[in-house]
């Protein structure tokens, strides 16, 4: 099944997928926890899931409550767009700089 990134949140680590079925105004969001997405080599670190990048993955029964999850989350096709609008502004840039 594919998808797209409806938002991640690296440090709390995890996020959700809307399911390209259907209308997508009808279509729940999927969770999904950053260790169900696929590195490219162990030991990678947190997956960069800008939202809007499009995503292929399982559906799955998971955790306590039994409800839908997504698994074996694959990065299918990161748009420009979604890494512009994940990149850090211009504010943000200029107060992380280091003081000389």
């Amino acid at each position: 099944m594919t998808g797209i990134v409806k938002n991640y949140n690296p440090i709390r680590g995890y996020g959700f997928i809307t399911p390209l079925i259907g209308k997508p105004d009808n279509t729940p969001s999927v969770y999904f926890h950053h260790s169900a997405v696929a590195r490219e080599r162990p030991g990678d670190g947190e997956p960069a899931l800008p939202a809007g990048c499009e995503v292929r993955f399982d559906l799955v029964r998971g955790g306590k409550d039994g409800l839908l999850q997504a698994a074996n989350v694959v990065v299918q096709k990161v748009n420009a767009k979604a890494l512009w609008k994940s990149a850090p502004d211009e504010a943000t840039l200029e107060n992380s700089k280091p003081a000389l």
